[in-house]
């Protein structure tokens, strides 16, 4: 009888054992499971608002992909909102008004200066977005932050903003060639700026070749203008 209590004791130990092991491996992937549940969130936010915060929520071996991911959706919308930033203050607007022309002509070196700075900052964040959307910078990133390849897959997979970036650099190319068009009735204004002049709010020609040449700048500029306009009423930045 009492071998068989010592061995009942035994049996009763190994399970409890079997029972707590079991018990810690369903307790670790829950956990794993909750972390990860916290990453995704924390990435859906990201992908729908289009910010980030950047407060680390997940916990564990998904802490630094969170933070990795973060730090690169951070700079990648950081650049978006310069851009944002660029075209709210819409410097273009009135350049070939009459009044501008008045004022800043026949040289127009404040108009000059705005297209030289609008043109600059614009490539700048083109060759920004273009870049961050590449493989090796991506890969980059991965070996910055040490990610495993579980890691690399997610980081490369969860946050796949090279879509978004192309859409982007569309609309930066379409206000690139619409700063063109304004810089190009600029440049025959101040080419010919002994061949004109300013009378009732109108620009006089010496010559109808040169009204002409102007009239046809203009046009194009409309025309692009109209371009800009329906690529902005289907892609928003």
């Amino acid at each position: 009888m009492r071998k068989n209590s010592g061995n009942t004791k035994v049996i009763g130990i190994i399970v409890i054992g079997i029972i707590l092991i079991i018990a810690g491996i369903l307790g670790y992937f829950m956990y794993d499971s909750i972390q990860y549940s916290v990453l995704a969130q924390e990435i859906s936010k990201i992908n729908n608002e289009k910010r980030v915060d950047l407060d680390i929520k997940s916990k564990g071996k998904y802490e630094d992909l969170e933070r990795g991911i973060k730090e690169y959706a951070n700079e990648y919308y950081s650049n978006i909102n310069k851009l944002k930033e660029l075209y709210s203050k819409d410097e273009l607007k009135n350049m070939l008004s009459i009044q501008n022309i008045k004022n800043d002509g026949p040289n127009f070196d404040t108009t000059k200066t705005t297209i030289t700075n609008f043109v600059s900052e614009q490539n700048n964040i083109k060759e920004k977005l273009q870049n961050m959307t590449s493989e090796e910078y991506l890969n980059k990133k991965v070996e910055e932050y040490s990610l495993d390849a579980k890691k690399r897959g997610l980081f490369l997979s969860t946050l796949d903003l090279k879509e978004d970036a192309n859409k982007i650099i569309g609309i930066i190319d379409s206000y690139l060639k619409y700063v063109n068009s304004i810089d190009s009735v600029i440049n025959f204004l101040k080419e010919n700026k002994d061949n004109w002049s300013i009378k009732d709010d109108k620009i006089m020609f010496k010559n109808v070749e040169l009204l002409n040449n102007y009239n046809s700048l203009i046009s194009t500029q409309k025309d692009v203008q109209i371009e800009l306009k329906n690529k902005l009423s289907n892609n928003k930045v």
